[in-house]
């Protein structure tokens, strides 16, 4: 006898319309970033000139403008993928966001940049990414549930 292999595809879940506005605008963000960090990362010698001309107190060195710009970069590049992993309903991309997130709230309190608007926004969006975590585990519970149901 001839065994065919079954394989249980993963249940396909469908995006909730908040989450692809959201997600719309991850994409947006980050990606715009990534791109202004790339050039920043590029020119980081003329970015260098520039702050030191607008901020003559600061006195910023091209190799710390650089190091800047290129965890920027990293930091940005990133979210955008993990913007992708949301958009296509990947867990592992709630987490790599939320991950992010959390560095950056961090980085602004331990660096001394930032305002509280900054970090009221990004806590939010901590917040929300938990409570968006829960209801994507509740419903790959539940489609993995019908589709028990079903065979």
């Amino acid at each position: 006898m001839n065994k065919v292999n079954s394989t249980n595809p993963e249940p396909l879940l469908e995006r909730p319309f908040f989450l692809s506005v959201l997600n719309i605008v991850i994409l947006t963000y980050s990606g715009a970033l990534t791109l202004i960090t790339l050039i920043l990362s590029i020119n980081y010698k003329w970015v260098t000139e520039v702050l030191n001309d607008y901020l003559p107190n600061q006195n910023f060195e091209e190799f710390r403008v650089l190091i800047i710009s290129i965890t920027a970069l990293l930091i940005f590049g990133l979210t955008l993928w993990s913007g992708l992993l949301i958009w296509r309903l990947k867990y592992k991309g709630f987490i790599i966001y939320l991950g992010l997130t959390i560095i950056t709230i961090f980085v602004l309190i331990f660096s001394g940049y930032g305002y509280m608007p900054e970090y009221i926004t990004l806590i939010g969006i901590v917040l929300l990414m938990f409570f968006y975590s829960v209801k994507i585990k509740k419903m790959i519970n539940s489609g993995k549930a019908k589709q028990a149901k079903a065979e």
